[in-house]
């Protein structure tokens, strides 16, 4: 038996009675395997999962720190980049 595709998906809750579905399908080129596939997907998964649990009011706060850096501490400076940069979308798939 021979894995064609591999499909990776996860259902999350945002926290306001609405849910996101986020999945990818990849298919199993010539000498890969499907383990290595599936991970590759997962990691794909679980970073946009990452990106989809943040709310609209923590991006807009990190946005707030980020532009009145005077009047916070390094530690919540550093924090709001970390968010900011989550929200960062590639184009390119990381495989």
């Amino acid at each position: 038996m021979k894995a064609l595709k591999v499909n990776y998906s996860r259902l999350i809750s945002k926290g306001n009675y609405e849910n996101a579905k986020i999945e990818i399908e990849l298919e199993v080129e010539d000498g890969e395997k499907a383990l290595e596939v599936f991970e590759a997907a997962k990691a794909f998964v679980e970073k946009r999962v990452a990106v989809e649990k943040l709310s609209s009011y923590t991006i807009e706060r990190a946005q707030k720190v980020l532009d009145d850096k005077r009047n916070h501490t390094l530690a919540q400076i550093e924090e709001a980049e970390e968010i900011l940069a989550k929200i960062k979308v590639d184009d390119e798939l990381p495989f």
